[in-house]
Formats: structure tokens, sequence, C-alpha cells
């Protein structure tokens, strides 16, 4: 099509389809048509094809929201559950921390005791 324009814009009288009869014409418009038939037919077929390309990525994307979103509750229950364990351990730590000053100063006690018997 786009060859056949240019060949005919570079006559030199002007006018394209002077010394073309009617039917020729005709012909020429049919083959433009189809033309262009065949290029919206070729346009409509990948439209398509993009339309259920795209519907499958939403059906993936809204697939994979759903795991992100149970994701995101598990790593929080998680979260949840670590921050209980840390302030448990802190609790054990203290206590262990307060039964072993216990534990010096019953041992220092008795070391006094035995000494003072001993001397």
């Amino acid at each position: 099509f786009v060859k056949e324009c240019t060949r005919m814009n570079k006559s030199n009288d002007g006018d394209p389809y002077r010394y073309q009869s009617n039917t020729d014409l005709l012909n020429t418009l049919n083959n433009y048509r189809a033309d262009e038939e065949e290029y919206l037919d070729s346009i409509s077929q990948n439209l398509q094809r993009t339309i259920v390309t795209a519907k499958d990525m939403n059906a993936h994307i809204n697939e994979h929201t759903k795991l992100l979103g149970e994701i995101d509750n598990r790593v929080q229950n998680t979260t949840t559950n670590i921050q209980g364990e840390t302030k448990r351990i802190q609790v054990v730590s203290t206590r262990a921390k307060v039964g072993f000053l216990w534990c010096i100063i019953v041992l220092l006690i008795i070391a006094i005791v035995i000494i003072f018997f001993v001397l």
C-alpha cells in the first residue's frame, strides 16, 4: 500500500489516479480495504491475546497478594511471640542474677563463720 502510494505520488501529472479506469480504482480501493481488514484482524487478535494475558496476570497478582497477606500475618504473630519470649528470658536472667547473688552472700557468711570458729 505504501509503495503503491509512493509510486503514484511520483508521477509528474500530480494526480496518480488520472489514467485509471473506475474499475481499476475500485479494485485499488478494495485492495486497500482488504489490507486494512487484515491489519485490523491482526490487531484484534493481538488485543485478544493481550486481554487473556492481562487476566492471567491479574489472577496471579491476586493470588500473590493473598499469600503476602498470610505471610504478613505470620510474621506479625512470630514477632509477638519473640517479644514475649524475650521478656521471659529477661525475667529468668534477672532471677538467676539475684539467685547467684544470694548464693554468694550465703557462701560468704559460711566462710566468715568458719573463719571465726577456726581462729
